[in-house]
């Protein structure tokens, strides 16, 4: 009598067992199955903005699925950022995520409610776009050298764009000053599209931003680029220098990635993550992102990868940042 209801104990068991992976499976296989949403923290128009409409684009012709790309600009992209963090965590809420805001924000300012390590799960980069210093073609800074001779001789009176503070390209800004030793006045702007329609108005004398947002307007002869800060010259201006040339120990550019808030089943990670590395390498994907100035961009990294390096990064940005800007 004991062996039969143990026998038939072990045979419901298995029983719910089975279906527990049945169901599990049937989960997974049905994700996603209704619109998936991207928030973006920036203006429309910018390298951000035009990557992640590009991948995306791309991702629902590769899946049949419609991810509806939506921008929450503002705060220097806290809003943004807000957003995404307080989403719920089912994968139908995804976001893009670049540096150095997603790094700095809970470094430098009062209030932030997210943190990259606790309330984001990267999902993979896209973008490694190096940040460049541009000014319009009719700047009398023809070089590098003569824009740190200009600031030099009158500290603070140059003006130089870009997006966020403590964002990449203000980042940027430090590193040039600590480096060269040169003053200027930094004016932050919540978006590319916005820093660089000030700098072709003539509303600010310097711009930052990244070197595929300039890149066209160099060929056409609207701006000059001084100086690229990659690791390598870029392929596409081979007659740029990098600071590397110039004697300057300074690389920093923009990392554009996505992510989804912690809590997001792995399976549905995994889901997204593979997506990513599937688009990235896309023919149709890379047709037009060489049209659109972003494929010589393009460096992907998995989510694992994009969340340590992240993380790394931060830990040098505390030690970057000057003691008196970190939050205590």
């Amino acid at each position: 009598m004991l062996f039969k209801k143990l026998g038939r104990t072990f045979s419901v068991a298995l029983c719910v067992a089975a279906s527990a992976v049945m169901m599990g499976s049937v989960s997974a296989a049905d994700y996603p199955d209704r619109d998936i949403k991207v928030s973006l923290h920036v203006k429309p128009g910018g390298g951000t903005d035009t990557m992640s409409r590009l991948v995306w684009k791309h991702a629902g012709r590769l899946t049949g699925t419609n991810f509806i790309v939506q921008n929450y600009p503002g705060a220097g992209g806290q809003i943004g950022y807000t957003l995404l963090s307080q989403a719920k965590p089912d994968g139908y809420q995804l976001g893009a995520i670049t540096t150095l805001s997603i790094v700095t924000h809970e470094l430098t300012r009062k209030g932030v409610t997210y943190s990259l390590k606790k309330n984001f799960r990267p999902i993979g980069r896209v973008v490694l776009d190096p940040s460049v210093v541009v000014v319009r073609a009719d700047s009398p800074y023809k070089t590098i050298e003569d824009l740190i001779a200009a600031a030099k001789k009158d500290p603070g009176k140059i003006n130089w764009g870009g997006t966020f503070l403590y964002g990449a390209h203000h980042v940027h800004y430090i590193m040039f000053s600590k480096a060269t030793g040169a003053k200027l006045q930094y004016v932050p702007f919540d978006g590319a599209a916005d820093s660089r329609a000030a700098l072709l108005g003539g509303h600010i004398d310097v711009g930052s931003g990244g070197v595929s947002e300039y890149a066209a307007l160099a060929k056409e002869g609207k701006v000059r680029i001084l100086v690229v800060g990659g690791g390598q010259r870029y392929s596409a201006l081979p007659d740029v220098p990098i600071y590397k040339d110039l004697g300057y120990d300074i690389q920093v550019g923009s990392n554009r990635g996505f992510a989804v808030p912690t809590g997001v089943p792995e399976e549905r990670i995994k889901y997204l993550d593979d997506l990513l590395a599937k688009v990235v390498k896309d023919p149709q994907f890379l047709e037009e992102a060489k049209k659109v100035g972003i494929a010589a961009t393009i460096s992907h990294l998995s989510g694992k990868e994009f969340q340590t390096y992240l993380l790394k990064l931060q830990d040098l940005m505390r030690e970057i940042l000057p003691p008196e800007k970190l939050v205590k």
